[in-house]
């Protein structure tokens, strides 16, 4: 359970990431607040329009009512302050900051944003409310506020569950130190499943890593998970009490425009991407249909060409960055940079000599047909080896995507080679 989707969020949400607003803004320090005097709040935020939000956002709430000052402490911020933070961003290398903002702005920006706010009250003794505002305020020091993102380890929710646990001394783990009935590929996907395209990308470039059993303790890198954990959590404090975590709840805002994780369709999202890969395929379908042998080449090398792009996104993530869970992906057998063979096939079969001279004609009709041979063969390979346990990736639907439109080929293939001319003298097939 490593890295994911980093190029893609960079590729996708940088800009948006960068109009967020206070992630330059300077917070002047405040003197230290009693425990008595402060109340600890989780803030969760429901998912939003750019990929980077379509997951949510946490972060915890500390409120002096003494000085009456209020800051939303958030681990979820781009570090583009960072060296090279393009090239590190495309290596997988994700450096993120931990920052604090003045509590109602943000609450604000999101509402604005159309997006779900829910605050949930964390009933802590004054021991520990101080303790949370000590690794808050010392994760906020310049020196500690950076560090190395990972979606599924270690991000904004899984830094607010490791904090919370530890102040009610591990009973969060232990209460959800059961396997879990959900991957993180499932995980991902109930959150990506509501943008055809953008989830179609994320479910391709993740390997098998992602579908190893967990722990429900592992669910929580999502902060409606984490949610879902805390206000389910009643806890034991120093002096044996048992309490709820939770006191305190208020729904700021319901978004009408995002929803939430897990109401998004599964099967709308599958038939929404069949119907994208069948209207691609129809017009090659409708090429064979009125005999247009040279249009039906040359848009299936188009396909393939834009076929060869995540793969070749792929390829690069898999080879030479530190994205691990992209590593040992068999997608990469059903799309490479291999497909840009296409090219100079079409090319070649379509030369003046291919068209006059049957020999040549037949053999690049032949070259054709094993491309597209091995096109299915692969495609079925990658299907076999997410099926088998020892290599188990979920990428059935993502196999069937591509078979379909490579079985065509081959289907066409096959037929035209049957019918191509036999050279039936010497000098042909000397030619």
């Amino acid at each position: 359970m490593k890295r994911i989707f980093p190029a893609l969020l960079c590729c996708l949400s940088l800009l948006v990431a960068a109009a967020r607003p206070g992630l330059a803004q300077t917070v002047t320090r405040t003197a230290p607040a009693d425990g008595d005097n402060l109340e600890t709040w989780l803030l969760v935020v429901g998912p939003g329009p750019a990929i980077y939000s379509w997951w949510g956002h946490i972060g915890l709430v500390l409120i002096d009512t003494v000085s009456g000052r209020e800051y939303f402490y958030d681990y979820g911020n781009f570090n583009f302050n960072g060296d090279n933070f393009i090239g590190n961003f495309a290596m997988g290398r994700l450096w993120f900051l931990m920052l604090r903002f003045p509590l109602q702005p943000y609450v604000d920006h999101a509402l604005d944003s159309g997006r779900s706010v829910r605050m949930h009250r964390l009933d802590l003794p004054a021991a520990q409310k101080q303790a949370m505002r000590e690794k808050l305020e010392w994760n906020y020091r310049p020196e500690n506020r950076v560090y190395l993102y990972d979606h599924f380890d270690d991000n904004c929710a899984t830094r607010i569950r490791d904090i919370i646990d530890n102040l009610v001394d591990g009973q969060l783990h232990a209460a959800l130190a059961e396997p879990s009935d959900l991957s993180l590929r499932q995980l991902a996907r109930q959150y990506a499943d509501h943008e055809a395209a953008g989830g179609w990308v994320v479910d391709f470039l993740l390997s098998g890593k992602v579908d190893r059993p967990m722990e429900r303790w592992d669910e929580l890198f999502v902060p409606e998970y984490l949610e879902k954990a805390v206000l389910g959590l009643s806890y034991r404090d120093e002096s044996g009490v048992l309490r709820p975590l939770v006191s305190e709840s208020r729904t700021l805002f319901t978004s009408t425009t995002f929803a939430d994780g897990g109401e998004n369709s599964r099967l709308r999202y599958l038939v929404t991407v069949f119907l994208v890969i069948l209207g691609l395929i129809l017009p090659a379908g409708l090429l064979l249909v009125f005999k247009r042998h040279g249009w039906f080449d040359f848009y299936r090398a188009l396909l393939l060409v834009l076929a060869a792009i995540p793969g070749s996104v792929l390829f690069f993530m898999m080879t030479f960055s530190d994205h691990d869970s992209t590593h040992g992906n068999w997608n990469i057998l059903l799309a490479s940079p291999l497909l840009l063979l296409i090219v100079p096939l079409t090319l070649w079969r379509h030369r003046r000599r291919a068209r006059q001279d049957p020999a040549v004609r037949r053999r690049a009709d032949r070259l054709a047909l094993w491309f597209s041979a091995g096109l299915v063969g692969l495609g079925l390979l990658a299907l076999l080896l997410g099926w088998l346990p020892a290599f188990r990736q979920g990428n059935a639907a993502m196999a069937l995507n591509f078979l379909l439109p490579y079985g065509l080929f081959l289907w066409a293939d096959w037929r035209r080679y049957r019918k191509a001319p036999t050279p039936t003298t010497v000098d042909q097939l000397i030619a």
